[in-house]
């Protein structure tokens, strides 16, 4: 019944539908084995039904990098960042997924190319500050999370890596 159902909806009005599912069943505190099964099955769906949506091509990345299947999901998130290329999220995400492989030099580019579109997320300026410090820029590391704790104050994360930082710079004083 559903089936038939669907087939009166347009491509986008499928594309929402599917959308919606999609965002449930991914937001769920505990998403088993089988429901990451249908989710993958809704997510392929979605890519055929509307080809210009970066989202569930970030998603299967997601649940790819929860795998630890880190080749595909590199591979996820470069097909999000392809299709858009202002997604700091995708981009975000590809560095992240980078940095773990041990790919430091393409995880800092993604990062900075995160930053530089959306230069109010917290998350991406820590994610900067901690592929600067395993660098070994310390001083750009201390901007990026001097940033991320300006754009959250109340985000303890980016306010130890700082303090982390006084103490091996040994400025005492600001950690």
């Amino acid at each position: 019944v559903l089936f038939v159902i669907i087939l009166f909806f347009s491509g986008k009005d499928m594309q929402r539908i599917v959308s919606s599912w999609i965002l449930y069943l991914s937001r769920q505190n505990e998403i088993t084995h089988f429901d990451q099964e249908r989710l993958i099955k809704l997510l392929h769906f979605s890519q055929l039904a509307d080809k210009s949506s970066a989202l569930p091509h970030i998603i299967e990345g997601n649940i790819s990098f929860e795998r630890q299947d880190l080749s595909h999901a590199i591979n996820s998130y470069k097909i999000a960042s392809t299709i858009d290329n202002q997604n700091a999220y995708a981009l975000n995400n590809l560095a992240t997924t980078c940095f773990e492989t041990g790919d430091f030099n393409n995880a800092l580019q993604f990062q900075q190319d995160a930053a530089r579109i959306n230069p109010n997320n917290a998350i991406i300026y820590y994610n900067l500050g901690i592929y600067l410090a395993e660098k070994g820029d310390i001083e750009d590391a201390v901007i990026a999370f001097k940033e991320g704790s300006y754009i959250d104050p109340n985000w303890f994360s980016p306010h130890v890596q700082l303090a982390s930082l006084y103490i091996q710079m040994q400025n005492f004083e600001l950690a």
